[in-house]
C-alpha cells in the first residue's frame, strides 16, 4: 500500500521523514485601546435545511474545491460499532446528496478540519490537540480515508483547539485555542516548511473577545472570522490582531455553531473567485455574503399608506401572501400563498385569492393540482394568461383560464418552462410588460433579474434545447437589493419595482435594462417582509395608480401558527425633479495615512430649488456622520477602507446621494538597531581578533574574509512588514557578497561571540542559502540586504557577509565616526 508522505508546503517528491521543530517566541498582544471594529456588512443569501436533503443530525462542514462540494459530517452512526469512525456525506452546492466517505477518526470536532491544497488533503485536529491528521485527496478530488495519515503535533503545545483554518496564499495554519483564548499562527520558516516554523499569538482576552468558537479564513481580504457564542457577534480579525469589523448575526439565533467556512458563493452569476461564509449550526446551513457591492447612488421618494388590506382576516384567511397582480378586465386584485396549504388550521382549500381593491373576497381557488409552492404571479393582459413562479420546483408556469374565464378552475390549460435551465435556481416574482412582450423573474439567491423574450415561435417555452427563447439579466446587488423577492412592472411609468426581503422598508425602481431610478422608502407601512408587488388604480382614487405590496410576516417556519399576512397601499412617485450631487474630492479609490487632514468637499443642486451644496452632509461607514456643507477638513478618520457618502434632499423630501472609497493606513512603524557587536575574520590569522577595527570587509581568494554583525531587537509590536541590513561602502567592487542568518554563539558552543572575542576559527558556521546577495557596488554609497526572512520579533540576532569571488568589498564597522551600520524593522 502506497503511503503519503507529509510535505509541509514541499514538492511530496522531496519529502522524506521529518522532524518538526517549533520555535516560541514572546506572544505578541495588542492594547485593548486600539480601534475596535465597526459593523461591518453581510447578507443571507440562502439557509439549506439538512433535513430536507437527509442528514438530520448536521456535524459540521468543510469544503472541498476540486469537487466543488461540501463534506457534511454525520454526527449519528447508525451502527453504534461505528464509533470510531466518522461519516463525511458529500453534498452538492445545489443541495444534493453525492455519496459518502468513512474516515478513521472518532469524536471528530467539526470546528478543527481544514482543506488545503498544499498539503493535498483535508487536515484533522484530533481532539486531543497532540495529533494532526491527513486524508489525502485523488486526482479526481476525492477524499481517499485508506491513505491517511497522523503527524506528532504535541511541541505546538495545544490546550483547547477550537477551530482551525488554512491561508493558502501566505501557507500559514491558524488554530483558535480557548486556554487564552488566543489565536495561533504557524508560519513555515522559508524552504523548511515546518522545519524551525514560528509560531505567533493573538491574545483575543486584550480584544474582548472572551468565548469563540469556530475560524475561517478569507483569503479575498487576508482576514480570519471568528464567533463568539454569548454575544451572537462575528469577528473580523487582521492577521495583525486588531478588530475589522463586528457583525451581529442574533438574527438567526446560532446555538449550535459546527463549523465557519468560506467557499463559492451559489449565485451562478457572481465571478466564480467571489466566496461566502457558511456556518453549519444544529440542522441548517447559512450561506452569508460579506461582499458589499458598490450600489448606485439614486434619489429617495417617501411612499405614503394609503390603505392595508389584512388578508390574515379574510375568510378564507392567508397568512403568507407572496405573488400579486391587478386584473384589469375585473378591476381586482389576484394574490397566491405558498405555505397557507402547510398550515392545517388555516387551510381552506383555497390558494388563490382574488380581492376588490379595498380587500373583500371576490373568489378563492385551488392550484395544488399543479404547484404546492406559487410565489409570484403576473399578468398578460394581450392574451389574458397568467404566468406563476414556482421556486422550489425552478419553473414558471403559464396558464390561460378556460371559458369561465377565471384562475384556477378544471377548464384552465397551462404550460410550463424550466428556469434551472438558464441558471436561474431560485425563481421568486414575476411581472410581464406587454408592450414589449417580455417576462421578468427575479432570482433570491443569484441576486439576479432574468428578462425572456420568446423566440420565433412566440411562446415562453424555455432556452434551447427546449424552446427558443431569448434570456438576458442584470444584477441586483448594484441596486442595493441583496435578497429580492417580489418584481412588478408598472406600465404608467415603464419601469421595474424589486422588494428585498433583507429590508422592511425599501423599494427599488429600475428600469427594464436595469439602471436604479430612485428608491421607495416605504417605511409608513411598517412591513415584516416584503413579498409581492403589482400596480393598479388607487382604492381611494381610481384616477391615481398606487403600488400594492404584499407582506408576509412571520414565516410559519418560526410560528406554524402564524396568521399575520397584509397587502399595503402604497403611491409612487410623482415627476418632482431629484436634485444632482457630485463629490469633488477625494477621488475615488484615494488613499492616505492616519492622521492625514483630507478634503471633502462638492457640489449640489436641485432643478426646482437651485444650489444646495450647503445642505449637503458626509458619512463614513466605519465613523458615521464626519461633516456638512459644500467642504471641510478631516484629519481623524478611524483606520480601514471607508466608504465616504455624501447626500442631499430637496423641498420635496426626495434625496439624492454620491459615494466615493477611501483607505487610511497605519503609519509604518519604523525601528532602527545599531549592531551590539561587529567584527571581520581573516583566514590568514585564524586567531586574531579584529573587533576594534572600523571597517567590515568580506573576499574570497587565496585567503578569505568573512564579517559579523549582532542586533539586539527590542520594542516590536504589530506585523513584520520588513527588514534590512543597511551598510556604508567605503570601496567600489563588483561583488557586494551575500548575507546569511548564523548562530548568536561562538562555533560549537553556546556562549554569546563578542566583537572583542571573534576569530576565524571561532567564528559561527555560514551554512544554507543566503538571505540576499549584492553584486556591483560603488564608494560612498548604503547598501541595503534584505533579512526579512530572517527576523521573527524581538531577540538577538546574528549574520555573516561573505562572497565567492576575488573581489575585495569593505563597509564601515560600528566603530567607524558616521554611517554606521544598522538593522532597519518597518512593522504595521
Amino acid at each position: 500500500m502506497r503511503t503519503h508522505k507529509w510535505h509541509f508546503w514541499r514538492p511530496m517528491s522531496k519529502c522524506l521523514a521529518m522532524v518538526i521543530v517549533l520555535t516560541w517566541i514572546t506572544p505578541i498582544t495588542y492594547a485593548a485601546e486600539k480601534p475596535q471594529g465597526q459593523g461591518g456588512f453581510f447578507h443571507k443569501v440562502r439557509v439549506i435545511d439538512t433535513m430536507n436533503i437527509g442528514i438530520p443530525n448536521l456535524g459540521g462542514l468543510t469544503f472541498l474545491p476540486k469537487t466543488n462540494q461540501f463534506e457534511v459530517m454525520n454526527t449519528n452512526p447508525s451502527d453504534p460499532s461505528l464509533s470510531q469512525f466518522t461519516d463525511l456525506l458529500s453534498v452538492t452546492m445545489d443541495e444534493k446528496l453525492e455519496g459518502s466517505v468513512r474516515i478513521p477518526v472518532a469524536k471528530l470536532d467539526s470546528v478543527n478540519t481544514a482543506y488545503d491544497e498544499d498539503f493535498g488533503g483535508l487536515l484533522i485536529l484530533e481532539q486531543s490537540g497532540q495529533s494532526l491528521v491527513l486524508v489525502p485527496t485523488g486526482t479526481d478530488g476525492k477524499l481517499q480515508p485508506s491513505m491517511l495519515t497522523r503527524q506528532n503535533i504535541q511541541s505546538w503545545r495545544l490546550k483547547k483547539p477550537k477551530g482551525m483554518t488554512v491561508d493558502h496564499t501566505g501557507k500559514q495554519i491558524f488554530i483558535l485555542d480557548l486556554s487564552g483564548p488566543s489565536i495561533i499562527k504557524i508560519t513555515p520558516a522559508g524552504s523548511k516548511g515546518l522545519e524551525n516554523a514560528s509560531i505567533t499569538t493573538v491574545d483575543l482576552r486584550q480584544l474582548g473577545i472572551l468565548k469563540p468558537h469556530g475560524l475561517a479564513f478569507d483569503s479575498a481580504t487576508g482576514h480570519l472570522h471568528l464567533f463568539s457564542q454569548d454575544n451572537q457577534t462575528l469577528y473580523e480579525i487582521a492577521q495583525s490582531g486588531e478588530i475589522v469589523a463586528t457583525r451581529n448575526l442574533s438574527t438567526f439565533k446560532l446555538t449550535n455553531l459546527k463549523a465557519l467556512v468560506f467557499a463559492p458563493s451559489f449565485d451562478q452569476t457572481d465571478n466564480p473567485q467571489q466566496t461566502s461564509l457558511y456556518l453549519a449550526d444544529s440542522s441548517r446551513i447559512i450561506e452569508l455574503s460579506l461582499y458589499e457591492p458598490v450600489v448606485m447612488a439614486a434619489s429617495t421618494f417617501s411612499s405614503v399608506l394609503y390603505h392595508t388590506i389584512d388578508t390574515s382576516s379574510l375568510t378564507p384567511p392567508s397568512p403568507d401572501p407572496c405573488g400579486i397582480e391587478y386584473l384589469p378586465s375585473s378591476n381586482t386584485l389576484l394574490f397566491c400563498d405558498s405555505e397557507v396549504d402547510e398550515m392545517t388550521n388555516l387551510w381552506a382549500n383555497a390558494n388563490l385569492f382574488e380581492t376588490t381593491l379595498s380587500g373583500t373576497i371576490v373568489r378563492t381557488s385551488n392550484i395544488r393540482s399543479f404547484t404546492k409552492e406559487p410565489t409570484g404571479i403576473a399578468y398578460n393582459p394581450a392574451n389574458g394568461h397568467m404566468f406563476i413562479s414556482e421556486d422550489d420546483g425552478h419553473r414558471i408556469f403559464e396558464v390561460a383560464p378556460g371559458k369561465d374565464g377565471f384562475f384556477g378552475t378544471s377548464d384552465d390549460t397551462r404550460s410550463v418552462f424550466m428556469t434551472s435551465y438558464f441558471g436561474s435556481n431560485d425563481p421568486e416574482g414575476v411581472a410581464f410588460d406587454s408592450s414589449s412582450n417580455t417576462l421578468f423573474i427575479v432570482d433570491g439567491v443569484n441576486e439576479e433579474v432574468y428578462l425572456i423574450k420568446p423566440g420565433i415561435n412566440g411562446q415562453f417555452d424555455g432556452v434551447p434545447p427546449y424552446g427558443d427563447d431569448l434570456v438576458t439579466n442584470f444584477d441586483t446587488t448594484i441596486l442595493g437589493v441583496h435578497d429580492p423577492e417580489g418584481i412588478g412592472f408598472c406600465p404608467a411609468t415603464g419601469h421595474l419595482y424589486i422588494s428585498d426581503t433583507a429590508s422592511r422598508t425599501v423599494v427599488a425602481e429600475v428600469t427594464v435594462a436595469g439602471t436604479l431610478e430612485q428608491t421607495i422608502d416605504i417605511s409608513a407601512a411598517s412591513a415584516r417582509k416584503l413579498s409581492g408587488i403589482g400596480f393598479g388604480p388607487s382604492s381611494t382614487d381610481p384616477a391615481s395608480v398606487a403600488m400594492y405590496v404584499t407582506d408576509r410576516g412571520v414565516d410559519n417556519n418560526v410560528d406554524p401558527n402564524e396568521n399575520d399576512g397584509k397587502i399595503y397601499e402604497l403611491s409612487i412617485p410623482t415627476n418632482n425633479n431629484a436634485p444632482t450631487v457630485s463629490i469633488i474630492g477625494p477621488v475615488n479609490g484615494a488613499s492616505y495615512m492616519s492622521g492625514d487632514a483630507i478634503n471633502f468637499s462638492g457640489s449640489a443642486s436641485d432643478t426646482e430649488d437651485g444650489n444646495l451644496s450647503a445642505s449637503m452632509t458626509w458619512t463614513s461607514s466605519i465613523d458615521g456622520l464626519i461633516g456638512n456643507g459644500s467642504s471641510f477638513n478631516v484629519s481623524n478618520l478611524t483606520i480601514g477602507t471607508h466608504t465616504i457618502t455624501t447626500t442631499v434632499s430637496d423641498s420635496n423630501g426626495v434625496s439624492s446621494s454620491a459615494s466615493v472609497t477611501v483607505s487610511v493606513d497605519p503609519i509604518p512603524q519604523i525601528s532602527k538597531f545599531t549592531p551590539t557587536d561587529d567584527a571581520k575574520v581573516s583566514s590568514i590569522n585564524p586567531n586574531k581578533n579584529y573587533g576594534s577595527i572600523t571597517t567590515l570587509e568580506v573576499r574570497k581568494s587565496t585567503y578569505t574574509l568573512h564579517s559579523y554583525l549582532k542586533f539586539n531587537v527590542t520594542g516590536l509590536s504589530g506585523t513584520m512588514k520588513n527588514a534590512k541590513i543597511r551598510v556604508y561602502s567605503v570601496a567600489s567592487s563588483r561583488d557586494g557578497g551575500s548575507i546569511y542568518a548564523v548562530s548568536n554563539n561562538y562555533n560549537g558552543t553556546s556562549i554569546p561571540w563578542l566583537e572583542s572575542g571573534l576569530t576565524y576559527n571561532n567564528a559561527p558556521s555560514i551554512i544554507g542559502e543566503p538571505l540576499s546577495t549584492k553584486t556591483k557596488v560603488t564608494i560612498d554609497s548604503w547598501v541595503d540586504y534584505d533579512v526579512t526572512a530572517a527576523i521573527t520579533g524581538n531577540g538577538e540576532y546574528s549574520f555573516a557577509l561573505a562572497n565567492i569571488s576575488s573581489q575585495y568589498t569593505k563597509y564601515n564597522s560600528s566603530e567607524a565616526s558616521l554611517n554606521l551600520p544598522e538593522l532597519v524593522i518597518e512593522m504595521e
